[in-house]
């Protein structure tokens, strides 16, 4: 049996799943493609910008879901407030 979760936690979730993956895939080595001569070369290397283009993603991703959150309280409060007037 599935317990409803309020939207807050399904978000929570979400994110906690996606950080999760992001941080695994960072910590991986990038070494797809390479040829053994090449990989000890490059292992040393950092990459500063590695994951800003998905933590750019996972922000904005973030900001519409509290955008939609807001607007869903907006409506739901509004048509709470008026099927109260009905009558």
């Amino acid at each position: 049996m599935k317990l409803p979760l309020h939207l807050s936690t399904q978000i929570h979730v979400w994110l906690l799943l996606q950080f999760t993956t992001l941080r695994t895939a960072c910590t991986q080595p990038d070494q797809v493609g390479l040829d053994n001569t090449a990989a000890p070369r490059l292992s040393g290397r950092r990459r500063s910008d590695r994951g800003s283009v998905t933590i750019e993603q996972v922000i904005w991703a973030g900001a519409v879901i509290v955008i939609v959150g807001i607007v869903v309280a907006a409506i739901t409060g509004y048509v709470t407030t008026q099927a109260g007037n009905i009558k």
